[in-house]
């Protein structure tokens, strides 16, 4: 068993078959390689808020932060023996301020800085080789910005090709926060914080009409993800749950 703090986990990422890396909220990262049955624990040089991995297998660790009344950092750490052993930088925010990875997993490097650009890696020199991408252009870097469906608070919004606007989907009325949306077959999955005492939102929606919600019994879900296997996870300050049978089952 976990303690509670110990179970927060703040970024979900399948890798390939049942092998999944969860990011803990309090510094680590946790392996498993038989679809959550058992886990590994390794011990990271920063408390990432994501994780990835692209193209060559490494893995890439960013702990940032975006100071209101303190400084703001970004750091970027690489592992390429998954998370056994890290290498890395501290950026000038001054000058290079990454907030967030825009490229899906297997995929070459791509990151967004704080100023709202796009950069591709080309090299493993972190202060040297990025270059900068056309903001037109960067989307088949990502799956994230390609759905066409995205959620405000309340509401999921379909997008309507023809004339270019968002329209009101269905309304899930206990979304406080959105964090997550997926699109999987003919369902949509939700993970959000939700009203009521702060309880943890987890959501499908089938036919883009019946809505189901399921507890977690937690503050907030942080994402949902789709695994190579087309099953979905997961993942908030209640630990790492798979979706199964129509059930949440807890696997961390």
């Amino acid at each position: 068993m976990h303690d509670t703090k110990s179970n927060a986990i703040c970024d979900l990422l399948a890798v390939s078959g049942d092998t999944l890396i969860g990011c803990k909220w309090d510094s680590g990262i946790i392996i498993t390689t038989d679809g959550g049955k058992s886990w590994k624990e390794y011990a990271t040089p920063e408390d990432f808020d994501k994780i990835t991995i692209d193209n060559q297998g490494t893995l890439w660790g960013l702990d940032k932060w975006i100071g209101i009344h303190e400084g703001s950092h970004s750091r970027l750490y690489f592992s390429k023996d998954l998370g056994q052993h890290w290498e890395g930088t501290e950026f000038d925010v001054d000058e290079f301020f990454p907030v967030e990875f825009i490229s899906a997993t297997h995929q070459n490097l791509a990151i967004k800085t704080y100023d709202d650009k796009v950069y591709k890696l080309v090299g493993m020199d972190l202060k040297k080789d990025w270059i900068l991408l056309d903001s037109l252009n960067y989307e088949p870097f990502t799956t994230i910005y390609s759905l066409p469906y995205k959620i405000a608070v309340d509401d999921i919004l379909k997008k309507d090709s023809a004339l270019n606007r968002w329209d009101t989907l269905v309304t899930v009325s206990e979304i406080s926060i959105p964090f997550g949306l997926i699109q999987s077959n003919d369902s949509l999955f939700i993970a959000a914080g939700g009203y009521g005492g702060y309880k943890a939102l987890f959501a499908s929606v089938v036919n883009d009409t019946s809505i189901t919600k399921y507890e977690m019994e937690s503050v907030q879900a942080l994402g949902v993800i789709k695994d190579s296997k087309g099953r979905i996870w997961t993942f908030g300050d209640g630990g790492i749950f798979l979706f199964d049978k129509n059930k949440l089952k807890k696997m961390y």
